[in-house]
């Protein structure tokens, strides 16, 4: 019985301590994850500016608000309600990697609108990969080891994509995903 209460004991001032540990580490990221989307804005309402002159330009115009739209979807399906479990606390760091490649590719849309394009085809091919492996954004509970491994590539690929300043965790291109998705 005193074992069994001192192993209880134990546990549960491991347990304060990683929740200690854990919430202040979770505050600190949350914290800035905020200043990272609240920089994001200001730039993303420069894309809305500006009248097109001709049918071309309305239509290059177009097309860049349905990728910052897009830009946008993936920052909501990023840090959706519960993304810090979801994501794991080994995970945090990266992810405030992924919201900074999201201003860094609004930073590149208003810069070269052809580069930025010719990217998203190769993330399009990539999302498309996953999909129809089985992927979903987000990861379901049951999803088998490679899709949740392929899941967090798609969001490297981004950051080599459209953020290569910023640094890749691995290497990545869609041949990398493309085997990790064959099993």
């Amino acid at each position: 019985v005193f074992s069994t209460l001192r192993l209880r004991h134990s546990f549960a001032a491991v347990e304060a301590d990683a929740i200690d540990r854990h919430t202040g580490c979770t505050s600190n990221f949350l914290g800035e994850i905020t200043h990272e989307f609240d920089a994001v804005a200001p730039r993303d309402a420069e894309l809305d500016r500006g009248n097109a002159i001709d049918a071309q330009a309305a239509r290059r115009r177009q097309r860049r608000s349905e990728r910052r739209h897009g830009n946008l979807a993936h920052l909501e399906q990023l840090l959706a309600p519960g993304f810090v479990s979801a994501a794991g606390l080994a995970r945090l760091p990266r992810i405030l990697i992924y919201v900074r490649a999201s201003g860094a590719r609004i930073e590149r849309m208003l810069e070269n609108s052809g580069r930025d394009r010719t990217a998203q085809v190769e993330l399009d091919q990539a999302l498309k990969l996953f999909a129809d492996a089985g992927g979903t954004i987000p990861l379901a509970a049951s999803a088998p080891p490679h899709i949740v491994r392929a899941r967090w590539m798609l969001e490297e690929l981004r950051v080599s994509l459209f953020a290569q300043a910023l640094g890749t965790a691995e290497p990545i291109s869609v041949q990398r995903l493309r085997k990790v998705l064959a099993g």
